[in-house]
């Protein structure tokens, strides 16, 4: 329906995000400026938050897309890890470090490396 009428190429309601559908409001515009001020800065990792649906995992494929060598995690609602130990084993689990059951320490080991 909407590709017809639109005259879309795609289907622009997928249930993954896609880059060649966003929207460029003046607040996504400021959030994609953070990551990439953040990741040319050398911060290691930048973290974006916000309520559901308001386009965060939708940045961060477009900031992958467009950089290319980015990866991005996202850790959202519900499933969200607790305490710095779930955290960092959700980050080691997203970047295949094979690191994820191991101590707080060995995990900071293996994202350093």
């Amino acid at each position: 329906m909407y590709r017809a009428f639109y005259g879309l190429a795609g289907r622009p309601f997928g249930i993954a995000p896609d880059p060649d559908f966003h929207f460029p409001s003046a607040g996504h515009r400021a959030a994609l400026d953070h990551l990439a001020q953040g990741l040319r800065r050398g911060e290691g990792a930048v973290v974006l938050t916000g309520a559901a649906g308001t386009g965060k995992t939708l940045l961060g494929a477009l900031l992958a897309a467009r950089l290319g060598t980015v990866r991005v995690l996202v850790l959202s609602g519900r499933s969200a890890p607790q305490g710095a130990g779930g955290i960092l084993a959700a980050i080691a689990a997203g970047l295949a470090l094979g690191a994820e059951a191991g101590t707080a320490e060995a995990l900071l080991r293996a994202l350093r490396r």
